[in-house]
């Protein structure tokens, strides 16, 4: 038996199978818990049949499976691996010439047809090759077997280390509405920088029995890094303070997975409606697509598909015209931002047996500007420009975005059973300035909130947003929760 199986392991070219398999385990297990099983392994089976159909090419010009699964093994190897070498040759180098996508290309073409040459000229059997490989896939896949076993039975949450709530047992747990207003300036910003007075706006949120919170500042100015500092209502450990960063970007996601804020809400018997563009368990982001990383994306961003497509396919679109594909990616925060609206209105009109926490996250004004200030709508042509942040243009979208949300906020009053806890506020202020220019300003935000018995003395000036839900559920719902200390952190590309 033991002879077969070695003969077996030098014979055939299990290593290509193995190969997508193992790339695909070992980034679910490095990111368990933020990676379903189910999506994991859907896209293993999409990378073994990209290895089927690619060996089964190579293998009618070979007409050898060895040869063909070398070659194949080579290319998935290029594809799987290449974020991190590709980073590091633009670091070292200084962005020479051969880390250009238009050098890569065609130096992956030339080598395809080399490589394809030598190995149908070489005659001798490549036994050796096929063992060495299989042993060495195999070996790594048992490791990340050890590895994801001793994670699943000893895991441990980085995000909640205690339980720092108490029951309120004669608390109302009136409806709450958490409205974030996608990079939504504050008034500093907007007063000193953009020269623009929003006190209209404000005065209509007093009229409406708001308490505007002076002075607001976001914690940081990314919105992942913002958002999940907010709902669990702390500030990030162990980041790196990039945003790109796929470490930062795990420990974002595995903190709003399992925020504070929801968890309180859940225990005091409140059903949640997701209207977000983050998945939440058991209720994923409505958002077509998420601006945020698909659910395999921490496994897939560093593949050479991945990022040609993130570097180069806007530029593709629009430059050969894809007027149809172009307008679909432009669009697409539109979509969901009415889609929000309306299921957020909607919410406010039915009656349930639990309360109800509503997080609703609109992506604006943050770009594409979709309306100026009079509710026309923006020309596709300049839509196109969809990273042109203009001032003008997004403090015209704002005004708009006022109307918008000033008629969320009565649709919610009005339709509701009973006086909701309202919170609109954003979670970063303006940032289309080029090169971190003014980037102390980045952090200045909206912060509103409405509250039915209008006790506002614990929202103070200068609160952060760390300190926002601390602050509420201390007022609204007897808890005890310290306040933190409200300071900024800067968060770079």
């Amino acid at each position: 038996m033991k002879s077969k199986v070695l003969n077996f392991l030098k014979s055939y070219p299990v290593f290509v199978w193995l190969l997508p398999v193992f790339f695909v385990f070992h980034g679910y297990t490095e990111f368990y818990e933020l990676i379903p099983a189910k999506d994991a392994t859907i896209l293993a089976g999409v990378y073994l049949l990209a290895a089927v159909v690619l060996v089964g090419m190579f293998f009618l010009f070979f007409r050898n499976i060895n040869k063909a699964a070398i070659l194949v093994f080579i290319l998935l190897s290029f594809n799987f691996f290449f974020g991190p070498a590709h980073d590091w040759a633009k670091t070292s180098s200084d962005n020479a010439f051969y880390t250009r996508y238009s050098f890569i290309l065609i130096a992956l073409v030339v080598f395809i047809l080399v490589a394809s040459l030598v190995l149908k000229k070489r005659k001798k059997t490549l036994f050796q090759v096929t063992r060495y490989l299989n042993l060495v896939l195999l070996v790594l896949l048992f490791a990340d077997v050890f590895i994801l076993i001793n994670k699943i039975f000893n895991t441990t949450s980085s995000v909640i280390t205690k339980d720092e709530f108490v029951n309120c047992s004669d608390c109302k747990n009136p409806d709450v509405y958490y409205i974030l207003a996608d990079e939504y300036a504050g008034k500093k910003q907007l007063n000193e920088l953009l020269k623009f007075d929003n006190s209209a706006f404000e005065n209509e949120l007093r009229k409406r029995e708001f308490h505007i919170v002076d002075d607001s500042r976001s914690n940081y100015n990314y919105t992942i890094f913002s958002s999940a500092s907010i709902l669990n209502m702390d500030y990030l450990p162990g980041i790196y303070k990039i945003n790109q960063n796929i470490h930062d970007r795990r420990i974002c996601f595995d903190v709003i997975k399992n925020n504070k804020t929801m968890r309180f809400f859940k225990q005091a018997g409140y059903e949640i409606y997701n209207y977000s563009i983050f998945d939440f368990p058991g209720q994923p982001t409505m958002a077509k697509p998420s601006i945020l990383p698909v659910k395999t994306r921490p496994i897939v961003a560093q593949t050479f598909l991945f990022r040609l497509q993130r570097d180069l396919w806007y530029h593709l679109i629009t430059d050969l015209k894809l007027t149809s594909t172009e307008k679909n990616s432009i669009y697409n925060d539109k979509k969901n931002i009415e889609n929000f609206l309306e299921l957020t209105k909607k919410a406010a009109t039915e009656k349930t047996d639990k309360p109800k926490f509503i997080y609703t996250h609109l992506m604006m004004p943050h770009n594409p500007y979709y309306y100026d200030k009079n509710g026309n709508e923006t020309k596709y042509e300049l839509l196109r420009k969809i990273y042109d942040s203009t001032e003008t243009r997004y403090i015209s979208y704002l005004q708009y975005c006022n109307k918008v949300l000033l008629q969320l906020v009565d649709a919610i009053k009005s339709n509701s059973p009973e006086p909701p806890i309202i919170i609109l506020m954003s979670d970063h202020g303006f940032k289309g300035y080029n090169n971190y220019e003014h980037v102390e300003t980045y952090f200045s935000n909206l912060n509103s909130i409405y509250l039915p018995d209008s006790n506002y003395k614990s929202f103070y000036t200068g609160i952060s947003n760390v300190n926002q839900f601390r602050v509420l559920l201390n007022s609204q719902f007897n808890q005890q929760l310290p306040l933190l200390k409200d300071s900024t952190i800067i968060i770079t590309e």
